[in-house]
């Protein structure tokens, strides 16, 4: 990314929130939604690496980064989420959008799609998972991951007054242990940015709670059909989320295809960034023919449920 690319930042008011975002660059808009739920977008700006090509808009979803917002029943909604981010859309012109999620960002962006389907230009689903059937292989295959001695540090983290409190850097060190195993190389973990500040620490479990209530049993692949815009999943291969999620996902969208990195976990944008900036500005440039030899990626067609 060029150091003379331009940046905007600011609040927008909606739906009774201040939304805070940031925006990299010029061109036709690409939103990124992060995930969490309860994090915001430092994590995610790794995406400016596509600034000198498209307007990247970052924005912190309501109560957590910059953004305010309750945490309460009535607030911390999926449906709200979603208003949240249609009136992002319409204060910032964006007009139909290319809309990037990964992982509870990606569900965000699946619930979206299904609601305004007409205001999405593509779709871009990194780690996506369309229910809740798979969260119990998931937490299994993190607990295997997880080496005692960091599973004793968080036990000793929780247990501490600091994190008790919402503390930033106890939080901070917290997640920087948690993320570890969602990593195909978790020596890599280190390079996430997790410069939680002090409204994303308050407030990151109970949004991540609340959210979870909201969600019921979740499971929306029935509903995935209305999406007609075309669609790119992305899978790392390490990742602790079961391939079935992003398969089943695959399955339910009539124009997606499934791509899997290899050497890749959770987060591909930060041990793979460019295997998939690549693949992503393939697919945003309209080249439906993403090379079976791309160094890191296995390509499976796409398929008509």
């Amino acid at each position: 990314m060029s150091e003379a690319v331009k940046i905007e930042e600011g609040n927008v008011n909606v739906n009774g929130v201040q939304l805070y975002y940031k925006i990299m660059g010029e061109g036709e808009p690409v939103v990124i939604l992060h995930g969490g739920p309860g994090f915001d977008h430092n994590h995610m700006l790794p995406f400016g690496e596509l600034a000198d090509e498209y307007r990247i808009v970052f924005y912190d979803q309501r109560a957590t980064g910059n953004s305010t917002g309750a945490t309460d029943t009535t607030s911390i909604t999926v449906g709200n989420f979603v208003e949240d981010l249609e009136g992002l859309r319409n204060r910032l012109n964006l007009g139909k959008m290319n809309l990037i999620g990964h992982s509870w960002g990606a569900a965000l962006a699946m619930f979206y799609g299904i609601r305004y389907p007409q205001n999405l230009k593509t779709l871009i689903l990194l780690s996506p998972s369309a229910s809740l059937a798979v969260f119990g292989q998931y937490l299994e295959n993190m607990q295997k991951r997880t080496s005692p001695e960091d599973g004793l540090a968080m036990q000793q983290i929780e247990q501490s007054e600091a994190f008790r409190k919402r503390e930033v850097e106890a939080v901070q060190k917290y997640y920087r242990i948690a993320v570890k195993p969602l990593f195909h190389d978790p020596s890599l973990a280190d390079r996430m940015d997790l410069s939680f500040g002090k409204n994303t620490a308050k407030n990151q479990h109970v949004v991540h709670a609340l959210l979870m209530k909201d969600f019921g049993s979740y499971d929306i692949h029935d509903k995935l059909s209305a999406i007609r815009c075309p669609t790119l999943i992305v899978h790392g291969e390490s990742d602790a989320l079961p391939f079935e999620a992003p398969w089943r996902t695959h399955k339910s969208i009539p124009q997606s295809k499934l791509v899997v990195l290899r050497k890749a976990g959770h987060f591909m944008f930060i041990e793979s960034p460019r295997e998939l900036f690549l693949l992503i500005r393939r697919f945003l440039k309209d080249d439906n023919s993403v090379e079976t030899s791309t160094p890191a990626g296995i390509v499976e067609q796409p398929c008509s449920p």
